[in-house]
C-alpha cells in the first residue's frame, strides 16, 4: 500500500569505541522519543474539518447501518469534468467532487474505469498546485492500477487519506490556496446523494443520524467568512454560503421533515450545477 508520508532512516554506527574513550550516551530505539508540546487551539481549529467531516466511504457506511437500501453509487450522475476552463476554487470542488465519486463507486470500477478517475484527479491536483510528492503519489497508482499491480482496496484506502488531509485550511501543498474546498466538494456531493436515497426509499427516520452536521457546515461557513470570499467567484461563493447555511439551519431543527429533504437536495444540486 502506498502511504503518503516521508520516512527518515537514522544511520547508526555498529563500531566499539575503545576502552579508554568514555562511551557516548545513546538513546535506547525502544524509547519512545517524549512528544513536542501542540499548539491545540491551533490544532483544534485547523483539525476541524478532518474530525467533525465525515468522509465519503464513512457515509455510505453510515447510510447502510441507518437502513437506507438504495444504493448510493447507483444515484451518482454521469459526470465529464475537465479543468482546463476553471479556476483553482472551481477545480478543487470539482476534484473533491471526483474522489468522492470514487471512493463510493470503487468497488464497481474497472482498472481502467479507477486508473482514468486517477488521471482525472491528478490533473485536478495540479491545476490546484499541490505539493510534488501528492503529485507524485497519484501518478504512481495511476501507472499501478493500469498494471494491475495496486487493486481496488488499497487505492480506496489512498484516496479516504488523500480527502481526509489533516490540516485542510493549509491546502494540499505551498501554492495551494484553495483551502477546504475540496473537503466542501466532496461532503456536499455525498449529503446530495444521501438526501436523494432517503427520499427514494421515503425513510425520513434516516435524516435524524444521517443530517445532524451543522458543526461541520459551521466550519466551512467560517471560512469563507475569514478567506474564502477573497479566493473563490462570487457566484460560487455565494451559492456555497446558501448551501451550508440551509444544511445548518436543518440540521439544528427538532425534527426533519420531507420538505426540508427537499431543500437540501435542490441546495446542493445548484452547487453542483455551478462546479
Amino acid at each position: 500500500m502506498l502511504v503518503i508520508t516521508f520516512s527518515f532512516l537514522l544511520a547508526c554506527s555498529q563500531d566499539t569505541p575503545p576502552a579508554s574513550t568514555p562511551e557516548p550516551t545513546t538513546q535506547n530505539p525502544n524509547t519512545a522519543k517524549p512528544k513536542p508540546k501542540i499548539d491545540v487551539s491551533k490544532t483544534n481549529e485547523q483539525g476541524k474539518a478532518t474530525a467533525l467531516t465525515p468522509s465519503p466511504l464513512e457515509t455510505r457506511m453510515a447510510a447502510e447501518k441507518a437502513g437506507l437500501t438504495t444504493s448510493l453509487p447507483s444515484l451518482i450522475p454521469q459526470r465529464n469534468f475537465d479543468f482546463k476552463n476553471t479556476d483553482a476554487n472551481h477545480t478543487a470542488l470539482r476534484t473533491g467532487i471526483l474522489l468522492a465519486d470514487t471512493v463510493l463507486t470503487i468497488e464497481e470500477l474497472s482498472p481502467e474505469q479507477l486508473a482514468d478517475n486517477l488521471k482525472t484527479i491528478g490533473e485536478g491536483f495540479t491545476k490546484i498546485k499541490a505539493g510534488k510528492g501528492l503529485l507524485s503519489t497519484i501518478e504512481d497508482m495511476e501507472k499501478r492500477v493500469r498494471q494491475k499491480a495496486l487493486n481496488n482496496s488499497e487505492v480506496l484506502a489512498e484516496i479516504e487519506e488523500i480527502v481526509g488531509m489533516s490540516l485542510p485550511e493549509q491546502g494540499f501543498g505551498r501554492e495551494d490556496t484553495t483551502g477546504p474546498l475540496l473537503q466542501a466538494g466532496a461532503w456536499l456531493s455525498s449529503i446530495n446523494l444521501v438526501c436523494k436515497a432517503i427520499q427514494k426509499d421515503k425513510k425520513l427516520s434516516a435524516a435524524n443520524s444521517l443530517l445532524r452536521h451543522g458543526p461541520v457546515a459551521q466550519y466551512f461557513i467560517d471560512w469563507i467568512s475569514k478567506t474564502g470570499k477573497e479566493k473563490a467567484s462570487h457566484q460560487v461563493v455565494q451559492q456555497l454560503l446558501n448551501t451550508l447555511t440551509t444544511l445548518k439551519t436543518i440540521a439544528e431543527k427538532e425534527n426533519i421533515t420531507n420538505d426540508d429533504i427537499q431543500k437540501i437536495i435542490t441546495a446542493t444540486d445548484a452547487l453542483l450545477a455551478l462546479v
